[in-house]
C-alpha cells in the first residue's frame, strides 16, 4: 500500500472499514491512497484479461469502478485512453475530495452510491467494472472464513448481482484483492448457502453469467509486499436470479 504523507492512522479494529462514519471522516482528512497496486502495477494483468475478452480498443471500453476510494486508478485509467471511465463509492466525502482533484467532463464521472445496489446504472451498460480491494471492506465482517455471516454472504451476492446486471455480456469483470482463491471464489460463483445454482460444464456460473479465472499479483515478485490476488470473470450470459 502507498499514501501520501497525510494518511491518517489505522483505526484500531478492522470492523471500521465497513462503517460509513469511519471513511467519510478518513477522505475528509486525506487526499488519496491506494489499497493493494496502483495502476501500473495492474496495467499488464488489466489488459490482458481485455485482450482474452475481446476488449482489445480502450477507446471503445466503458468503465465502473465501484467502491473506488480515494485511487488514482480510474484518472490513471482515463488518462491512459479508456473511452468512459465512471467511479463510485458511497461516502460523500471521498467524491466531492476527489471530484474537486481530478474535475469530471462528459466522459468522465465520479458517482455517489452503493455498489451493492446500483440504482444509478442502465442493464448492460458498461463493457469493464473493476473491484479493488472494494468487497474486501465488506469481509470484514466475515466471521469465520470457513462459515461466513449470512449478511456477509448476502451483501456480497447483491454486490455481484448488481455488477453483473449493468455489465455487457461479453463483457469483464476484475476484481483485485488480499483473499485467497479458495475463500473469495465461492462469493463470486455465488456458491456460499443454499442460493448456490452451481458452474454449468463450460465453467459459467448459472447466478452471475460469467466465467471465472484468478492469478496471483505482485506478492512474490516483489519485495516486501504481501501476495494479493487479481480475479477475471467474463460474462457470457445474463445472471439467473
Amino acid at each position: 500500500m502507498s499514501a501520501l504523507s497525510d494518511h491518517p492512522p489505522l483505526p484500531t479494529s478492522n470492523s471500521a472499514y465497513s462503517r460509513l462514519d469511519y471513511w467519510n471522516d478518513r477522505f475528509s482528512k486525506e487526499k488519496q491512497f491506494e489499497w493493494l497496486l496502483n495502476y501500473a502495477d495492474l496495467k499488464s494483468y488489466i489488459n490482458k484479461h481485455c485482450l482474452r475478452t475481446g476488449l482489445t480498443n480502450q477507446s471503445n471500453v466503458t468503465v465502473l469502478l465501484v467502491g473506488c476510494g480515494n485511487s488514482t486508478l480510474s484518472p490513471d485509467m482515463y488518462a491512459d485512453g479508456y473511452k468512459s471511465v465512471t467511479s463510485l463509492d458511497y461516502s460523500e466525502s471521498c467524491i466531492n475530495s476527489m471530484k474537486e482533484q481530478f474535475p469530471e467532463d462528459d466522459n468522465f464521472k465520479w458517482v455517489l452510491g452503493d455498489m451493492t445496489d446500483l440504482v444509478q446504472f442502465q442493464d448492460k451498460q458498461f463493457d469493464l467494472v473493476v473491484d479493488k480491494a472494494a468487497m474486501d471492506a465488506i469481509m470484514v465482517s466475515e466471521g469465520d472464513v470457513w462459515n461466513p455471516d449470512p449478511p456477509v454472504i448476502l451483501l456480497a451476492r447483491k454486490m455481484c448481482r448488481e455488477i453483473s446486471r449493468v455489465l455487457k455480456v461479453g463483457g469483464l469483470h476484475l476484481q483485485v484483492s488480499f483473499a485467497q482463491p479458495h475463500f473469495r471464489k465461492k462469493y463470486l460463483n455465488g456458491s456460499h448457502g443454499d442460493a448456490d445454482m452451481g458452474v454449468d460444464e463450460e465453467g459459467v456460473c448459472e447466478e452471475f453469467g460469467w466465467d471465472l479465472l484468478d492469478e496471483p499479483v505482485a506478492g512474490d515478485n516483489k519485495d516486501g509486499c504481501f501476495h494479493h490476488f487479481f480475479y477475471s470473470m467474463h460474462k457470457k450470459r445474463d445472471g439467473k436470479w
